[in-house]
């Protein structure tokens, strides 16, 4: 396998020396994998634990979301579950879009620590951010 030294190139819009990350590299710093599935796959855990345990739920901060009514379970994890699922699917992602996607998370934040709970406006203000870097990587 062969090693090959990052090219340097001048950036022309600050005129500054940058070096250039190899196409292969470029995915392994990017937080999406590890950041957006573990808060779909935390809330997904409180939303079954009514149906495996009579325990409370390990986490604090969403032992009142596996509490709370069925309803109100169902829309959250339903929520936080599909918006992972778009985030992670990269080719329906437009600028447009993630715009979009932005705003309804942006949205959804402000809701969730107003009235719904902590960890629901946290993981939609992560999504936020990361629609916004996104969209900020497409201009």
């Amino acid at each position: 396998m062969e090693i090959r030294k990052p090219s340097v190139v001048r950036d022309a819009s600050s005129n500054q020396l940058m070096k250039t990350i190899p196409p292969s590299l470029k995915r392994i710093g990017e937080p999406l994998p590890v950041v957006v599935w573990a808060w779909a796959v935390a809330f997904a855990a409180a939303g079954a634990w009514p149906h495996f345990s009579s325990e409370p739920f390990p986490l604090p901060g969403l032992r009142k979301l596996a509490e709370g009514d069925k309803y109100g379970l169902f829309l959250q994890v339903s929520a936080v579950v599909s918006a992972a699922v778009w985030l992670a699917w990269r080719s329906q992602q437009t600028r447009e879009r993630l715009l979009v996607f932005q705003g309804v998370a942006l949205a959804l934040s402000a809701q969730g620590f107003l009235y719904v709970g902590l960890p629901f406006g946290l993981a939609f203000a992560c999504f936020a951010s990361i629609a916004r870097a996104r969209g900020a990587e497409q201009d």
